[in-house]
């Protein structure tokens, strides 16, 4: 049940720290970790209930909110919610790939807000709030990909995905940390970051609406993600 889960990933998961590389101008950034961490990106409305839903997936060792896929140089919140920088709120996650796949964290992402919606969620409306995802590995793209492919098959043929993919780059659309008060906000706020905690989560804190998570197909993934962490921990 929830309380294997986390029992088996208080134990099992170590919160390792990640330090991207510096490249050329333009050219893709590599932010493979060490010990088997792995990180995707990914956008999927407001950044403040979309990094507590990734705070509670087991393999998370860690997460960060900011400003991604724009034109302009280390954005402010104020300039990314004026719509004109192009830059998307987004999560960077920091996950460990021997407990939790990138096709789990992929799923994971497409069940937890609306892919089908262009520039919008729920009532947020905005580039900044599109469905995307950058990937920082060209090894990671069929993955990638693949679980786009598994969302629309779950659909069906009467809505269309339309989350973005892109290779994470330097320069200005690289990933830019937003600023210390939106971190971690919800959880500061006092909503439960506990590791396979299913509970809503309400999305502006203490207002705005409530998401739910208690799905059959996120309990999949956190059973599918126990399992392997158990199998993992008999062969220690």
């Amino acid at each position: 049940g929830e309380m294997i889960i986390i029992t088996l990933l208080r134990v099992l998961l170590p919160a390792i720290s990640l330090l991207p590389g510096v490249m050329a101008e333009g050219t893709a950034i590599d932010l493979t970790g060490t010990a088997g961490q792995s990180v995707v990106i990914v956008a999927a409305g407001c950044f403040w209930s979309v990094e507590l839903a990734f705070q509670r997936l087991p393999g998370v060792t860690k997460t960060r909110v900011g400003y991604v896929g724009g034109n302009l140089e280390n954005p402010t919140y104020s300039d990314v919610v004026s719509g004109r920088t192009g830059h998307a709120e987004a999560v960077e996650v920091t996950f460990d790939s021997s407990i939790v796949s990138l096709g789990q964290v992929l799923d994971y992402f497409y069940l937890i807000h609306e892919p089908t919606t262009v520039n919008r969620q729920g009532n947020d409306v905005g580039t900044q709030y599109r469905s995307a995802i950058w990937y920082s590995q060209e090894t990671d793209e069929e993955a990638v990909f693949e679980a786009k492919d598994r969302a629309q098959k779950r659909l069906g043929s009467s809505q269309k995905v339309v989350t973005e993919i892109d290779l994470l780059r330097t320069g200005a659309k690289r990933f830019w940390d937003a600023e210390d008060y939106h971190q971690k906000y919800l959880e500061k706020g006092g909503q439960s970051s506990t590791k396979g905690k299913l509970d809503p989560i309400r999305c502006y804190g203490n207002r705005g609406p409530w998401k739910k998570f208690d799905k059959p197909e996120i309990r999949n993934i956190f059973h599918g993600i126990a399992k392997g962490a158990e199998s993992m921990h008999e062969e220690l």
